[in-house]
């Protein structure tokens, strides 16, 4: 026990020793007692006193020498710059420093004197990475002359303090401030950097080094950072501290599979003290992984490595083509998480059988903005995931996954591109959230996966959101992978007149370029196409200009020979299209409303081309009531073709209105990015024409709807009769039952064109039955007069002639109208099976009365 602890006190000492030095340079030279190493030929001798001669040219140029004192340091010497410093002119006396190059990256503390705040100040260095920790005095240097003293103190808890003087013969020094900072625990060099103009290059002068203070203890071995193939026959083994020489350079402590064996030199870098070069005699085998062992390297305390290991391959990079390497995978909304991290990412997978790539450079991005990737080697048949850095921790259980400084993607949709580091496309894709399609899936958690990786272009029918039960396949084979060839071939999906000369084609997938230019386009009507233009990056949209100019609401056809997709199919498709009218006031009305949809569904609202014009949506508003006036107005963006006589239906969720009505046109309804707020009370909707004229106003209340109810929500209210005015609240019934009670799309449920006849009271149907079910729900009153002015009363009576319903009470006529009677009596109960009397009063101001009887039956339908 006595000459082990005899051997620690000397250890001690020793280290003691190599850790503090001072050099006031009488001796007349800087490469001994102690050494400085660096740019030597520009640093001379000068009355005793290191003075910087370089060659008059604007450069940086150091000196360091070996020094670890850290623990209870204390570092002081005197500084002289016979000029002005200044933001090119200026000294860094670097106390901790784990390499020897202070021009390169450094690993810890020094002393900036001068700089464009003309101050002495304390920084640290991480890297390339440069932090000011205590900030001098400002304007302290700002003289033609400088010449001070510096001292800096660090205790063995890390708390620095900075000191200068800056009188006449250093008499005082003064407090430049403090700071507690123990990022760096070890040090190596200490050293003068200089940053000079080329008229200043022998104005710094540097004397009186005192440096003293102890290392701290290292008792922790070294760990293997990394392995990193150089070339055929050569490795760089980077530590993650500095390493002995003796054992970094003993070749027997490295060691290769797969017949590699020990290398035949081994090199400690003479810059980068934890870096050791291998070379080995004969070329590592191409193509797979091998396993590096290292053993007994020791730090410079003597602590020697674990045995460890790591993995490394050579390979000559391929040269990628067009989708040698795909998007795979992403996953653009992560939350609510399914079991998949909660964080964005991208999965790119080696579609090729033998090619190897090197990733580093290489670059992922959407329609917004791009990022590089690192050093990544992807091998044949293997995917590799891409995140945001900030999320790397979450992907931790995976072995394949590289981050990059930002990756954001839209939940909506989104564009993401991947290209070489040449700058080529290698694959592209463009999703949207009707990838999803009508599934729970678009409300997050879930990946969108490709099919089949060995289509040659983009096709939206490629993509499925993933069927794994943790919400996708993160380093595996996709879920819904499947390699059938495409042999379906491409259609049209839509024509349209975006105006008199031009005609917008969009394609069902994407079309060989190539084939557009020798497939015929052909328009009846003498309609000539004088040029074409590819308009979407995915190539599956096309513009034609066309002469003459086309006329509104004529009905022209398209056709297209020898169309070809990516894969080869070819097909000759055919569509009408027309050139729409402007809308005038009252051509579009509105037929139906959702404003109380159930839990998590959403609004919707129904429009009806009331004319025989073709209507073009876009520039459309919804609007709700802002204190009398159309508020809070929403756009229809995108073209949107009604048909005369037909519906179109806007929501901002399509797939909810589609799972919540099975009466429903999928093609009818369209997706707006919001909808005004419509309460569930009672509301007005207004229906905007792109002229900025009010088409069409509904002021709707829950009581509305059928009384009998006793659920409203997810229940539609529906137009009775286009041509009865919006404002008649008679005209509006709740949707059926029987029909799911909405209608999106499609003719409403509860539509009855009342037809006033020459009769002056004319009842339909004779028998209804108010239950809701979308038949003969409503009992339909029609009236007409030959001259007006006559006032009314309507009264239901039961057969036993008690009175049931006041169905309208002293109310001034038009000369033809309609009534209708839901079946519901005076006190909102229905009303019993059985026969009624309709009692129509009516009087003029003359005092003619007259009245009329008509009989109808209620009925109910009976369950088996």
């Amino acid at each position: 026990m006595k000459t082990f602890s005899i051997y620690i006190l000397f250890f001690l000492f020793a280290l003691q020793i190599s850790a503090q030095f001072t050099d006031n340079f009488t001796d007349g030279n800087f490469t001994a007692n102690p050494i400085w190493n660096g740019n030597t030929s520009d640093f001379q001798i000068t009355a005793n006193q290191l003075q910087l001669n370089a060659p008059s040219v604007s450069a940086s140029k150091y000196l360091s020498t070996p020094s670890q004192a850290i623990n209870n340091g204390s570092w002081e010497f005197k500084f002289r710059l016979t000029v002005n410093p200044s933001g090119s002119n200026f000294s860094r006396i670097y106390l901790v420093s784990n390499t020897s190059n202070l021009s390169g990256n450094v690993n810890g503390y020094f002393v900036m004197i001068g700089g464009s705040s003309d101050e002495i100040s304390l920084y640290k260095q991480s890297g390339s990475t440069i932090t000011e920790i205590i900030d001098g005095r400002n304007g302290v240097l700002n003289v033609s002359s400088v010449n001070t003293k510096i001292k800096v103190t660090r205790t063995s808890s890390g708390s620095w303090q900075l000191f200068s003087d800056t009188t006449s013969g250093f008499t005082s020094y003064i407090s430049e401030g403090m700071i507690n900072d123990n990022t760096f625990t070890q040090s190596l060099f200490f050293g003068v950097f200089c940053k000079f103009t080329s008229t200043r290059s022998d104005k710094f002068y540097f004397d009186d080094f005192v440096v003293t203070g102890t290392p701290i203890v290292d008792l922790i071995p070294p760990l293997l950072d990394s392995v990193k193939v150089i070339s055929s026959t050569q490795l760089d083994v980077l530590f993650n501290e500095p390493v002995s020489l003796a054992t970094a350079q003993n070749i027997t402590n490295y060691t290769g599979n797969n017949g590699i064996g020990n290398p035949i030199i081994a090199t400690r870098d003479a810059s980068n003290l934890a870096k050791v070069h291998l070379t080995f005699s004969s070329a590592f085998p191409i193509g797979i992984y091998h396993t590096l062992a290292v053993a007994n390297v020791e730090d410079i305390a003597g602590n020697s490595i674990v045995n460890t290991t790591r993995k490394f391959i050579y390979f000559i990079p391929a040269i990628p083509v067009y989708h040698d390497v795909v998007i795979n995978e992403i996953l653009p909304d992560p939350n609510p998480a399914i079991s998949l991290p909660e964080a964005e990412f991208v999965e790119i997978y080696n579609t090729s059988t033998s090619k190897i790539f090197d990733l580093s450079g290489w670059e992922i991005g959407d329609a917004s903005s791009g990022s590089s990737l690192g050093e990544f080697v992807l091998l044949p048949n293997s995917y590799v995931v891409i995140c945001a850095n900030s999320d790397l921790p979450k992907f931790s259980i995976y072995p394949n996954v590289i981050g990059v400084s930002s990756l954001s993607l839209s939940n909506s949709g989104d564009e993401i591109y991947l290209k070489d580091n040449a700058g080529n496309k290698i694959d592209f894709m463009q999703y949207s959230i009707d990838f999803f399609g009508g599934t729970d899936k678009k409300n997050g958690g879930w990946s969108l996966e490709l099919v089949n990786p060995n289509l040659n272009c983009f096709n939206t029918q490629n993509w499925k959101p993933s069927t794994n039960f943790n919400g996708g396949t993160i380093g595996i084979k996709n879920s819904v992978y499947d390699t059938i060839p495409d042999t379906q071939s491409p259609e049209l999906k839509s024509v349209f007149a975006i105006s008199n000369s031009q005609i917008e084609i969009t394609f069902s997938e994407t079309i060989d370029t190539n084939s557009l230019l020798t497939s015929s386009f052909l328009v009846t009507n003498g309609i000539a196409i004088s040029s074409f233009l590819i308009n979407s990056t995915i190539g599956n949209s096309v513009t034609l200009t066309v002469s003459p100019a086309l006329d509104s609401g004529k009905i022209y056809t398209l056709s297209i020979s020898n169309l070809q997709d990516c894969e080869g199919n070819i097909s000759n498709p055919s569509a009408d299209f027309v050139l729409a009218n402007k809308p005038q006031i009252g051509d579009l009305i509105i037929n139906e409303i959702l404003f109380n949809p159930v839990t998590g569904g959403q609004d919707y609202v129904e429009i009806y081309n009331n004319s025989d014009r073709y209507i073009d949506l876009k520039g459309c508003k919804i609007g709700n009531d802002d204190n009398g006036n159309p508020g809070n107005l929403k756009t229809v963006e995108s073209n949107n073709l009604l048909y005369p006589k037909d519906y179109l239906v806007l929501t901002t969720d399509k797939y909810s209105v589609l799972n919540q009505y099975f009466t429903r046109n999928e093609d009818k309804i369209i997706e707006i990015p919001s909808l005004p707020t419509f309460s569930n009370d009672e509301g007005v909707v207004y229906l905007i024409l792109p002229s900025g004229d009010v088409s069409d106003k509904l002021e709707y209340t829950e009581d509305m709807h059928f009384g009998l109810l006793r659920n409203k929500d997810g229940v539609s209210l529906e137009r009775l009769d286009f041509n009865r005015p919006t404002s008649d609240k008679s005209n509006w019934h709740s949707a059926a039952e029987s029909i799911g009670f909405g209608t999106p799309g499609v003719k409403n449920s509860q539509f009855n064109s009342a037809k006033i006849i020459d009769n002056i009271l004319s009842i339909s149907p004779e028998i209804f039955s108010p239950d809701n079910d979308g038949f003969e729900d409503v009992l339909t009153l029609s009236y007409s007069f030959n001259k007006p002015g006559f006032v009314g009363n309507i009264t239901i009576y039961d057969a036993k002639g008690r009175l049931i319903k006041y169905l309208i009470k002293n109310e001034l006529l038009a000369t033809k109208g309609v009534f209708i009677w839901d079946g519901l009596t005076d006190n909102g109960t229905k009303a019993r099976i059985g026969r009624y009397i309709v009692f129509f009063e009516y009087f003029d101001l003359d005092g003619n009365v007259k009245s009329i009887k008509k009989t109808c039956v209620l009925g109910h339908k009976f369950n088996n």
